[in-house]
């Protein structure tokens, strides 16, 4: 992996955008002065950022630019220059940029503020990635990326979406960690194009579809079971839309808005000039033809403002006409194919886990200084991380442990996720839970769907249930027990 620039002007760039990981509190809270990044959180003891960076590698992409909060930026830089994450990426090329941490408190930034802060920076089309993306095997990026490679008629985004089961088939493995409601989206199957993305919360299940888009798309489907992967490959030009408004989801503002370029007249007319460029299957052709050809062919299109499959070709306000559709592709992935997922809630992170483990099985090579007593009993579908050590008739099931922990004599560990450096004392029994980083469990203890984060200490004996334990919590409490004694003591 090279962290030099390159001379060369690259196909894609891929832009990984990391945010705060509110969702995955308390894992992402602080451990006194050192932070916890989400993109450092791990999925079979692997950090979740090298998922989208193997994705990348394994499609031909070189080129990486990685966006993250400043309080994250040594963490995730110490990784990326690791002997580990080199050996790795051997092909990537990764430049990190870090953004303002005051971003996480600020309801006016999002990621559609950290492309524009950084849109000099992007000089060819483009891939955006948030760092919690896990595809199955079945689902290369190249087949997002040849949808748009193959574009013959002048689309400005491809974006993937990807099926998940039915409500009634979900759990949540995680006490009021509710899975969200996926949006109803509408698209065309025949094209590919993704015609409108429904998220509001109609009880009577109705849905608007403007008229424009049935009369153009008169086939289009309705689905309720498909999922944003928030992956997109992305011209060029969409950045120009960014300075023009104030978007601040990549999701939820920008992506709806163009959808509707090619059916919105007055938008299609606006954006014609920075969107309604030459198709990119058709660049290199036009390139090496005559200027003869090239104003044919710009005829031809001017004079077919009438025709109804021509309508994204129709003439902006200055005469000129635009080459492309503008429209928005979508590639959907089936669930039959394999389930892809977003680590994004504790939930979905800890069903990551969960599923990497049949693949991960039990094998503990000595060079990795394991120490696992005689008489301890580990079941073929646990992860045990480098020099950790289990201790005499300890019991572990379907979990994964992070390296440099030590367990405890007769403690049993089930379904659970232990991060690097924990401690697990005698007797204590860990059941459904994420342990942050340095978490220590006191003997005898007991965790049943509990969170914590890193370098928590649970006390001996102590018991606790279905809780996200933070010590930002304890300080609360004790400043509200606080303003209840003052209040009680002015009342007196």
């Amino acid at each position: 992996m090279s962290f030099a620039g390159t001379s060369s002007q690259p196909e894609f760039l891929a832009v990984i955008i990391v945010g705060f990981g509110e969702q995955l509190r308390p894992l992402t809270s602080n451990n006194g002065d050192e932070a916890s990044p989400k993109a450092m959180l791990p999925v079979a003891n692997k950090p979740l950022i090298s998922f989208p960076l193997t994705w990348l590698e394994e499609a031909g992409v070189t080129d990486v630019l990685v966006l993250c909060p400043e309080s994250h930026a040594n963490a995730i830089s110490n990784y990326l220059a690791s002997d580990a994450s080199s050996s790795s990426f051997p092909t990537l090329t990764i430049a990190t940029h870090t953004f303002d941490d005051a971003y996480r408190t600020d309801p006016s930034k999002g990621p559609c503020t950290v492309l524009k802060q950084f849109a000099h920076k992007i000089t060819s089309d483009f891939i955006i990635l948030p760092c919690d993306f896990i595809p199955p095997p079945t689902l290369p990026l190249s087949s997002l990326l040849d949808k748009f490679r193959l574009d013959t008629d002048g689309l400005i985004l491809a974006s993937l979406f990807y099926q998940v089961p039915a409500p009634s088939e979900r759990v949540a493995l995680v006490p009021n960690d509710l899975f969200e409601d996926p949006p109803v989206v509408i698209y065309d199957e025949a094209s590919c194009t993704l015609l409108q993305i429904d998220d509001s919360d109609d009880t009577e299940g109705e849905v608007d579809v403007r008229s424009a888009v049935l009369w153009q798309y008169p086939h289009a489907q309705l689905a309720s079971d498909l999922v944003d992967s928030h992956v997109y490959v992305c011209r060029r030009c969409v950045l120009e839309t960014l300075s023009a408004h104030r978007f601040q989801s990549i999701r939820a503002d920008l992506l709806p808005w163009l959808i509707e370029v090619p059916t919105r007249a007055h938008r299609r007319r606006r954006w014609a000039p920075a969107l309604g460029a030459v198709p990119r299957a058709a660049r290199t052709t036009l390139e090496h033809s005559t200027g003869h050809l090239l104003h044919a062919r710009n005829t031809d299109v001017a004079t077919r403002g009438d025709d109804p499959e021509s309508r994204a070709a129709s003439p902006t306000d200055d005469g000129t006409a635009p080459e492309g559709s503008m429209r928005t592709t979508v590639l959907v992935h089936p669930l039959a194919r394999g389930p892809a997922l977003r680590a994004n809630t504790l939930s979905a992170l800890l069903e990551a886990n969960r599923a990497a483990l049949p693949q991960a099985g039990a094998t503990f090579a000595a060079a990795q200084g394991q120490e696992v007593d005689p008489k301890a009993q580990l079941a073929t579908n646990v992860l045990l991380g480098a020099s950790s050590r289990i201790g005499e008739r300890t019991t572990v099931k379907q979990s994964v442990i992070g390296a440099h922990c030590i367990i405890g004599k007769n403690v049993k560990i089930s379904g659970s996720v232990l991060m690097d450096h924990c401690v697990v004392k005698d007797g204590a029994k860990i059941d459904g839970c994420i342990l942050g980083a340095r978490t220590s469990v006191g003997e005898k203890a007991s965790l049943v769907q509990c969170f914590t984060q890193p370098g928590y200490e649970i006390a001996d004996n102590e018991a606790i249930k279905a809780e996200k334990v933070d010590r930002m919590d304890e300080a609360w409490d004790e400043e509200d027990n606080g303003e209840e004694d003052a209040s009680d003591d002015a009342s007196d």
